[in-house]
């Protein structure tokens, strides 16, 4: 059997290593990586915009981004972190523990450098009852721009969602005279020397943004509509209320009428997710940030020999990758029951409701778990048949995230060490 994975980030490299040596040789993986190394988003690369081959840059990393998950939660489950006693990572470190785990696996050997995806599309066999069909995976030698075709039993798509930026309407931009760069472009703090910043968004990227940047600036304007943030911040941060227009060269309006005055404006607004490798024939549709028709939020309804690994966010991103996987590939070796379509599309549809009518939460946040994560991961697990997360994984990371909405400043000094499948250790520095 052969898998086609698209992207050699971190879910790509988990998909190669769960396809070789979980399914006793009946399947083999071929790895595309459309630049020249492994690592997805963690590679920082100074470049922005377009690399030098004339393709979107795909890295968000900036220059001094520490990660905001401590490494105790961070890893694969089957795969600690060596090395360090930090628990919070300069990016490089993570970059380097997808190097260690690509040797320990030995995964070089699967993967396709320099290969861009240019279509993907199922191979209607006939037939009834299990799936009958086959993938169509065109791909493009970046180097000698020839194009080839092959045809595989599955695809993994692993291609990351943070790397296609969104981009707010804010009327009267066009009047604005600063910098105006999207957190996916933002890579040295230092470029803001001095200045006045209004940061657009409070999330994860808005605020590690604005407490790093804060070092080097003047004044940092962090906008949002949210409740206000109680974490303590820099003395020279302040919340402010979103943005409602430009009104001249270096001033905004205000949603609570209020004005400000900057000399450049950060994005950090989020991003797209983007498939342009998939042809209509695969099913795959994106309406207001939910991706259709998945069950479970990463298997394709229509064509369950396909997986969409990653796409939801506010996750422990190793670990969550590492169930989804091994889910896949059990579904795929029919090691365990797969639900009917019918099935699949009433259990998205209850979930669904769930969480828009009865959580009340917002359409575009459908792949959002945060804690929901810990259901979502039982639930998988069950389904797989596999060990389940042990409990101190969730009681540290609530621990996190708890310092994390208190003191954004701080938290990340804080040390912590795994004790047993119940308790850990934490220091604070």
């Amino acid at each position: 059997m052969q898998v086609a994975v698209i992207g050699a980030g971190a879910a790509g490299l988990c998909a190669a290593r769960h396809i070789m040596y979980s399914t006793a040789n009946r399947a083999t993986p071929t790895v595309f990586e459309k630049s020249n190394c492994i690592g997805g988003t963690w590679v920082f690369t100074p470049q922005t915009g377009k690399d030098e081959r004339g393709e979107p840059v795909h890295s968000s990393m900036y220059l001094d981004l520490k990660t905001n998950l401590p490494k105790e939660v961070m890893a694969f489950p089957d795969f600690p972190f060596r090395n360090t006693d930090d628990s919070f990572l300069h990016h490089s470190k993570v970059l380097e523990y997808l190097e260690d785990y690509c040797r320990h696996y030995d995964l070089y050997k699967n993967i396709k450098f320099n290969t861009k995806i240019v279509n993907v599309e199922p191979i209607d066999k006939g037939g009834s009852g299990d799936v009958k069909e086959n993938w169509n995976v065109q791909y493009k030698n970046m180097q000698t721009n020839e194009v080839h075709q092959d045809v595989f039993d599955a695809v993994l798509v692993c291609n990351g969602h943070y790397s296609e930026p969104r981009y707010p309407k804010i009327p009267g931009l066009e009047k604005f005279e600063g910098k105006v760069v999207h957190s996916h472009d933002f890579r040295y703090s230092q470029d803001f020397k001095d200045e006045n910043i209004i940061i657009l968004g409070a999330a994860a990227s808005g605020t590690d943004i604005a407490v790093e940047i804060s070092k080097h600036v003047n004044q940092v304007y962090l906008s949002h509509n949210n409740p206000l943030l109680p974490s303590k911040l820099p003395a020279n941060v302040a919340q402010v209320r979103g943005i409602e227009r430009c009104l001249s060269p270096n001033g905004f309006l205000l949603t609570d009428g209020s004005r400000v005055q900057c000399d450049s404006l950060i994005l950090a607004t989020g991003y797209n997710y983007d498939f342009p490798f998939l042809s209509e024939k695969c099913g795959i549709s994106v309406e207001n940030n939910q991706v259709k028709p998945l069950y479970k939020h990463f298997l394709n309804i229509e064509h369950p020999s396909m997986g969409l690994i990653g796409l939801c966010f506010r996750i422990m991103p190793c670990s969550f990758f590492d169930y989804q996987i091994r889910y896949f590939v059990k579904i795929l070796m029919k090691e365990v029951d797969t639900p009917t379509k019918d099935e699949m599309y009433e259990d998205t549809e209850k979930e669904y409701n769930y969480r828009i009518n009865t959580l009340g939460m917002r359409e575009k946040d459908f792949h959002k778990m945060g804690d929901l994560q810990w259901d979502y991961n039982a639930d998988i697990a069950k389904l797989a048949n596999i060990q389940p997360l042990p409990p101190v994984i969730e009681k540290l990371y609530r621990e996190v995230w708890s310092r994390r909405k208190i003191d954004l400043v701080q938290y990340k000094n804080d040390k912590y060490s795994i004790k047993d499948s119940d308790q850990f250790i934490v220091k604070h520095i």
